[in-house]
C-alpha cells in the first residue's frame, strides 16, 4: 500500500492505493474538518484500461457533488459524471459527459439538454441524407452524426446540428440478409423505418412542424429474383395537425397522382417515354386525341381483357379504357367501354360480327351534354350518325338496340 495526495474538484485528498494483480484500488479521504473521512474510490483493471470511480464531496453549505467516471477499456472516450446534492441528500441537478456529448439533467432527473462539440474526431459530418428520415435530423445547416457499434453489423446513430444539439437517432442492422433503421427524433418519438432484403424494399418517414403538421414520405420497390422490377411506389403526404390531408403526390409504376385536400385527385401523369404513341383512330371519344394522336399504355389483364390509359403529350391523364370479349352460344361479341379521367362513363363500342354501334358522350359544361353514335343490324339497315343534346339524368347508359326475332 502507497499513501499520497490528489486534487479532486479542488480539493486536496489523501489516497491510499493497494494493487493485487492486474487491479489497481486508490481510496480518497478528506481531511479538510481535521477528520479523515472516506469519500470515494477508483479501481482500475491494469491489463485492459477498464477503469471506474466515484467520489462524493461536501460543500461548505452542506450540500454534497457526487464525481463518477468510467472508462471502457485504454483509448476508448471517458465517461464522467457530476451530480449535486442539497444537505438532505436530495438531488439538484448534473451533468453527464458520455461519448462527447453533455447532458443536463434536471432535479427530477430529466434531460434538460444535451449539446455535443461536433468539431471533436468522434463526429462525422453527413453530406447525403438520403435514406434518412427527415424527423430524425435538422431541417437546414450542417449534420453531424456520432456512431455507437455493437456489432455483428448492429448500430445507433445519433445526429446532430450545426451547434451540437441532437436531432434524433437510428438503430440499425446488416444480417447480410436483411437489413434496416429504425428512427427516433431527439424525444425519443418514432419518425420512420426502412428495410431491404434485396427483392422487397421500403421507406417510411415523418417530420412533425412546430404546428403539428407534419409530412409523411416513403417508397416500396418489389423485384423478382432477376432483378426486374415488378411494382414500385413513392409517397409525400402532408397533414395538418388533425391529420387531416392538406396535399400530396404519389407514383406508382410511373404514373403521378396529385391529391388536393381530403384527397381530392387533382390530376395524373405519367413519364411519356413509356408511352405508346400511334395516329388517334376514329372509333374513340375525341378528348382522347391530341392533334390527330394518342398516347397510352396497356395493361393485358390474366383473362385477355385489356385496360388501356390515354394520356396528352405531355403525360396528364385523360381517360381509359376496358376492352372485352365474350363468346357464347358460338357469337363471339367484343366491346370497349370508356371512362374520363375522375372515373365517369363517357362511350362505347360494341360489335358481335353482325350488330354493331357506338355511342360518345361529351360534357358541355353548361349543364347538358351531347351524345353522338349509330347503330347497324349487318342486314343494309343502319341508324346513322346523330348528334343529341340532353339534360343530365337522359340515357345514363347506351345499349345496343335488340333486333327483332
Amino acid at each position: 500500500m502507497s499513501i499520497g495526495s490528489e486534487v479532486v474538484s479542488g480539493l486536496t485528498l489523501t489516497t491510499y492505493t493497494i494493487t493485487e494483480g492486474n487491479i489497481t484500488t486508490v481510496t480518497y479521504y478528506d481531511t479538510s474538518s481535521g477528520v479523515s473521512e472516506d469519500v470515494g474510490q477508483k479501481v482500475t483493471n491494469g491489463s485492459t484500461g477498464e477503469s471506474s470511480s466515484s467520489i462524493m464531496l461536501k460543500q461548505s453549505d452542506g450540500s454534497f457533488i457526487q464525481t463518477e467516471t468510467y472508462l471502457e477499456k485504454t483509448g476508448a472516450s471517458e465517461e464522467t459524471r457530476t451530480y449535486n446534492f442539497d444537505y438532505n441528500s436530495k438531488f439538484t441537478g448534473g451533468t453527464e459527459v458520455l461519448g462527447g456529448v453533455t447532458y443536463t439533467v434536471n432535479s427530477d432527473y430529466s434531460l434538460a439538454s444535451a449539446q455535443a462539440d461536433v468539431t471533436g474526431s468522434a463526429f462525422t459530418e453527413v453530406t447525403d441524407t438520403t435514406g434518412i428520415a427527415a424527423g430524425a435530423i435538422a431541417s437546414s445547416g450542417k449534420v453531424y452524426k456520432k456512431e455507437n457499434d455493437y456489432g455483428n453489423n448492429d448500430k445507433e446513430i445519433t445526429y446532430f446540428d450545426k451547434d451540437g444539439a441532437i436531432t434524433g437517432y437510428e438503430y440499425s442492422y446488416d444480417d447480410g440478409t436483411f437489413s434496416g433503421s429504425s428512427f427516433e427524433n431527439a424525444d425519443r418519438e418514432y419518425v420512420g423505418d426502412k428495410f431491404s432484403d434485396g427483392l422487397f424494399t421500403f421507406t417510411n418517414f415523418t417530420s412533425t412542424n412546430s404546428d403539428g403538421s407534419y409530412v409523411e414520405t416513403g417508397s416500396y420497390e418489389e423485384k423478382d429474383a432477376n432483378g426486374t422490377v415488378l411494382t414500385s411506389r413513392s409517397f409525400t403526404f402532408t397533414y395538418d395537425s388533425a391529420g387531416d390531408l392538406k396535399s400530396g403526390e404519389e407514383t406508382v409504376d410511373g404514373e403521378t397522382t396529385t391529391y388536393g385536400a381530403n384527397w381530392a385527385v387533382e390530376g395524373k401523369k405519367i413519364n411519356t417515354d413509356n408511352l405508346i404513341t400511334a395516329d388517334a383512330p376514329t372509333d374513340i371519344p375525341t378528348s382522347f386525341a391530341v392533334d390527330g394522336k394518342t398516347y397510352t399504355s396497356t395493361e393485358t389483364l390474366p383473362w385477355g381483357d385489356k385496360e388501356t390509359t390515354y394520356y396528352n403529350a405531355s403525360g396528364v391523364e385523360l381517360g381509359n379504357s376496358y376492352t372485352w370479349e365474350d363468346i357464347y352460344n358460338g357469337v363471339t361479341s367484343k366491346g370497349v367501354n370508356f371512362n374520363n379521367v375522375d372515373g365517369e362513363w363517357i362511350g362505347s363500342t360494341y360489335t358481335d360480327g353482325t350488330w354493331s354501334s357506338r355511342m360518345f358522350v361529351t360534357d358541355n359544361g353548361n349543364g347538358t351534354r351531347t351524345e353522338k353514335g349509330f347503330e347497324s343490324d349487318g342486314s343494309g339497315w343502319t341508324r346513322p350518325s346523330a348528334v343529341l343534346t340532353a339534360r343530365p339524368g337522359q340515357a345514363e347508359e347506351y345499349r345496343p338496340q335488340q333486333r327483332a326475332a
